[in-house]
């Protein structure tokens, strides 16, 4: 990206956002990410946005080492997504797992047509399972999580009521009806994504989202690691995309391997120097959808 363009990015990273009036202050329904909402009556563009909800979904998990989550979460993906009777697929790609992952998600793929598992022959990274996978997704809806069994499939139907009004919805983790408390290196993660990025998201590592699949036409992954999940979030904002945010129950299990959720600093910074040197935005082609 030239210089002028880096800038820009710089400058311009508050964005645009959704300004959206919650139904509720519950903690339990979205609420928008702007720092102020429109009074119901004014005009709101987000209503320019043709309507998705119930359009096909592609649900991309990635894998590694969770073979101890995989069928339980999986089956129970299943179950929330024939509940919307609706055509689905699952994509699993596996980043070189070592105990047997992909043996069992290919295993379980024999039973349901719509399970297609992949594979990478050697360890990438989370960004990477991203790539593959976004490059395989034939649906409108995409929805990203893990199989470590952290988060709970029957979130998505809530996410579904928001998606009309927005180009994405973001998760932010819960536990036990309380908002979940971040590490100083989360919290320091947190704030360089704000100030340099303008992500003024609740939680910019919660590794659940829903968002129209066509946006990603202008956002090429760049990150081969956990900073991807960041990174698509702060070229969203970049970009104008309309995004709100939900909580989602958040209930780390006790040796899983949840290396997605457990990143470290250190490998979170590594992709936002990638980012922040030569920020990519792909063909200048705006969204349909």
């Amino acid at each position: 990206m030239p210089e002028s363009s880096l800038r820009k990015f710089i400058k311009n990273r508050q964005g645009r956002y959704a300004e959206m009036v919650p139904e509720k202050t519950e903690e339990n329904v979205p609420t928008s990410v702007s720092s102020s909402a429109k009074p119901a009556g004014e005009d709101d563009s987000s209503a320019e946005l043709p309507p998705i909800q119930s359009e096909p979904i592609t649900a991309l998990l990635p894998i590694y080492n969770d073979r101890a989550t995989l069928q339980p979460t999986l089956e129970a993906w299943i179950s929330v997504l024939n509940s919307l009777n609706r055509d689905y697929e699952i994509i699993l790609v596996d980043d070189a797992s070592t105990d047997g992952s992909l043996d069992l998600a290919q295993t379980l793929a024999e039973k349901n047509p719509r399970v297609r598992p992949m594979r990478h022959e050697t360890q990438a990274g989370f960004g990477a399972c991203l790539r593959t996978g976004l490059e395989s997704a034939r649906f409108p809806l995409l929805l990203i999580s893990t199989c470590d069994g952290c988060y709970q499939p029957a979130e998505l139907t809530r996410f579904l009521k928001w998606i009309d009004k927005v180009h994405l919805v973001a998760g932010y983790r819960s536990m036990d009806s309380k908002r979940y408390k971040r590490n100083w290196g989360e919290r320091l993660y947190h704030w360089v994504a704000r100030i340099i990025f303008g992500l003024r998201l609740k939680d910019p590592e919660c590794w659940f989202f829903l968002a129209r699949r066509l946006i990603f036409s202008r956002i090429p992954i760049q990150s081969t690691g956990p900073f991807a999940f960041a990174e698509l979030l702060a070229k969203a904002n970049f970009l104008g995309c309309l995004m709100s945010e939900a909580p989602v129950s958040y209930q780390p299990i006790p040796g899983a391997n949840a290396k997605w959720s457990n990143s470290t600093l250190r490998e979170k910074l590594t992709g936002f120097r990638r980012v922040f040197s030569h920020p990519d935005f792909g063909p200048a082609k705006l969204p349909e959808k």
